[in-house]
């Protein structure tokens, strides 16, 4: 996928493998920008991305990943906030940017990966393309509401920053079901 200032080269590999949080950033800030390009400014949809909004995309594709291929898409462990699911990899790196629009512009958003790309399966790069189309005219807040599920009310009563572990996730989403 290409932008303006940067390029983000992906490489599609058989295997399904885990990302860094950053790395999937990377890839769901790419995949809006190209709907931001294609509509033109045609600004009657809501795909603002924003932090929240990168936030929750992150978890459901984590989710649908995990129920489809068994893989953790994410090498780390999303934490139970007030807004729900988050990676603390992500917000800290761009915590400035919390109610600014996410796009390629944003500084190093691709530079961390500019070499060697992204190495990710067919699978995997399906399920977070299908999930930016699905939750693009979905505001934040509602994305943040869908989130609060029973599993992140148990998890956040415990306290705002409990990690929602990928053994605790694996129990509640897959195993239960």
């Amino acid at each position: 996928m290409k932008t303006k200032n940067n390029e983000l080269k992906i490489n599609i590999i058989n295997d399904n493998k885990s990302l860094t949080g950053l790395q999937l950033a990377s890839l769901i800030v790419n995949v809006f920008n190209v709907f931001v390009n294609i509509k033109n400014e045609d600004r009657h949809y809501n795909d603002d991305l924003r932090h929240v909004k990168l936030q929750k995309i992150m978890w459901f594709s984590y989710l649908d990943c995990l129920k489809e291929t068994d893989i953790a898409l994410v090498n780390e462990d999303f934490q139970a906030w007030k807004y729900g699911p988050v990676l603390m990899t992500v917000f800290q790196k761009y915590k400035e940017y919390k109610s600014k629009l996410f796009t390629t512009e944003i500084e190093n958003i691709n530079n961390d990966f500019k070499d060697e790309g992204i190495y990710i399966s067919k699978k995997q790069l399906q399920i977070i393309i299908h999930n930016c189309v699905k939750y693009k005219n979905i505001s934040s807040m509602e994305l943040s509401d869908l989130s609060h599920d029973d599993f992140w009310k148990q998890k956040y009563t415990n306290g705002e920053g409990t990690y929602m572990n990928l053994k605790d996730v694996r129990k509640y989403y897959i195993n239960a079901k």
